[in-house]
């Protein structure tokens, strides 16, 4: 082990550019701990906008988040204070945010890595949220069915007789694909196999992203293939821990790199990646809203098991 974290050490001297980095956690599986989180915030492109943040932070705590503590308990007030902080910096910086009601669930994480340097927290969540959620937002309050409805597709594509079981028992991607996301994986992974995934989320397209919540399902199909109701499942991806994150990661990379091209999710998730601008935060988290819920009902075909109440 301490021979490949000279070699870590070595290639980081010679060059930090990110077509090094991604190959460095390709070749070994994952990033070095003790430069994790340079690393991270060099792929985002993190700018530290000092003079900006200071304003958002001035604006003081959001009113969504009063009771926060109530719906959401954090024990350590360290924790808890930057926890308050940062999702009220979010809503301040894009009102949206203040209507999604996954969002703690998402920035909870994230606040425990980088508790001790709000502006990094702060950025690192905004530019993931730009990047990789942007379509996630579309049909507030509900699940993002588009993004869903991809996933289905790559899961029958890759697992055909697995979908076929969801679908027989009234199983929809708003269980075994939503919860893995807006969590972040962090609830069916122990902590060194969630930093693992994320070093192979931040040096992929946000795609890739999709990509691992299906090869998790294909992964565990065995103990999954069994279980014939919602509430099994979400007990499941909610309590279980599962220690094959790097067969998750390979089957990963072999979905992406075998999924035909009309079914990959490049259509409704951006393919470019675009950091925070330095010295501003121009760019907000404003997705479009496609469609009115009654729009949703009269014209959009839902996923199998989807029903809209009006």
């Amino acid at each position: 082990m301490s021979k490949d974290i000279e070699n870590y050490k070595a290639v980081l001297q010679e060059s930090l550019n990110l077509v090094n980095l991604r190959s460095i956690v390709q070749f070994y599986g994952k990033f070095p701990d003790r430069y994790r989180l340079k690393i991270w915030q060099l792929l985002l492109q993190i700018p530290k906008n000092q003079a900006v943040f200071k304003t958002l932070l001035s604006q003081g705590h959001h009113k969504v988040f009063l009771l926060l503590d109530q719906q959401y308990p954090v024990p350590s007030g360290v924790l808890r204070r930057a926890f308050h902080r940062t999702l009220s910096l979010l809503a301040n910086w894009s009102p949206l945010l203040a209507e999604v009601t996954f969002l703690p669930y998402l920035v909870f994480p994230f606040v425990k890595l980088f508790h001790s340097n709000l502006l990094v927290c702060f950025e690192v969540v905004a530019t993931f949220l730009c990047n990789w959620c942007e379509n996630w937002c579309c049909f507030l309050p509900y699940p993002p069915i588009n993004v869903l409805n991809v996933a289905e597709n790559v899961l029958a594509y890759h697992d055909r007789d697995l979908l076929l079981h969801y679908v027989k028992h009234g199983i929809t991607g708003e269980v075994y694909i939503w919860p893995l996301l807006y969590t972040v994986f962090s609830e069916i992974v122990e902590k060194d196999q969630w930093l693992q995934l994320w070093d192979h989320i931040f040096s992929n397209p946000p795609c890739f992203m999709l990509y691992l919540s299906v090869a998790l399902n294909i992964v565990a199909r065995k103990r999954l293939i069994v279980l014939t109701h919602s509430d099994q499942i979400k007990d499941f991806f909610e309590n279980e821990n599962l220690y094959q994150v790097n067969t998750m990661i390979q089957k990963a990379y072999y979905i992406q790199q075998n999924t035909p091209l009309d079914l990959t999710p490049e259509s409704i998730i951006p393919t470019e990646f675009l950091p925070l601008l330095k010295g501003n935060y121009s760019r907000i988290f404003n997705p479009k809203r496609s469609l009115s819920i009654q729009q949703m009902s009269r014209d959009t075909i839902l996923p199998t098991g989807y029903s809209i109440q009006l």
